[in-house]
């Protein structure tokens, strides 16, 4: 195929937006998504024409059984040595959120920027694509923003933590979050000039405090894409 072919492009990019493009084809487009700027400001394009059909869906939060019931399933299939050994699982799950995060995008007002610094951002969802936060950051800046969707059910002896998933390489912790509301998280300077080449994110259930060893101990609860718009 053609690529470059505007037509060709054109519908990819609205049977992307619309989640009619499966299998192979989306894959390919995905990859293509990657490294193209103008493909993406298409598909973000062919997005918020369908975003009307999204507002008329109503949002069901899920009862706090259905989030234990979940975390007790992630416990019992993971090894117990570490929740990434299988980081090409998540990884893989990320890139299939891909359009899903570009969607959400939308709904807050969250748009390229031609002439501004690079905005990086990851919507993380459950393996079920229930959004439940957001991670912002802006190349240059050595901090990013994290900002819940929605206030979450999380034990007194257990901490959410936020993990980089570089490629390649183990994850990386940026630090703890909160259960609601939103956080500025510091970055090293080698975290922020990073940062522009990390894949995903992901939050895992650690004990009070953070993982004890520097590395994620406990389920991985959501992850994303980390996506430059």
């Amino acid at each position: 195929m053609n690529y470059r072919n505007p037509k060709l492009r054109d519908l990819l990019a609205s049977e992307y937006a619309l989640g009619t493009l499966q299998g192979l084809a989306r894959k390919r487009f995905e990859r293509l998504l990657r490294d193209d700027a103008d493909l993406r400001r298409t598909v973000l394009e062919w997005q918020e024409r369908f975003a009307p059909m999204a507002q008329a869906v109503a949002p069901v939060i899920p009862p706090k059984h259905v989030w234990r019931k979940i975390e007790q399933r992630i416990q019992h299939s993971q090894p117990k040595t570490s929740i990434f050994d299988s980081l090409n699982f998540w990884r893989g799950l990320a890139m299939a959120a891909s359009s899903f995060a570009f969607g959400l995008l939308l709904f807050f007002g969250i748009a390229p920027q031609r002439d501004a610094a690079p905005t990086y951002v990851a919507v993380l969802a459950d393996a079920k694509q229930q959004p439940m936060m957001m991670v912002r950051y802006t190349q240059g800046k050595r901090e990013i923003e994290v900002k819940m969707m929605q206030a979450m059910d999380v034990a007194a002896d257990r901490s959410l933590e936020l993990w980089t998933l570089p490629k390649g390489a183990a994850p990386q912790s940026l630090g703890l979050v909160p259960a609601s509301g939103t956080i500025k998280l510091k970055l090293a300077d080698q975290g922020a000039s990073t940062m522009p080449n990390i894949p995903a994110l992901a939050i895992s259930l650690e004990p009070k405090g953070g993982s004890p060893t520097g590395a994620p101990t406990g389920p991985v609860l959501y992850s994303g894409p980390l996506l430059k718009i």
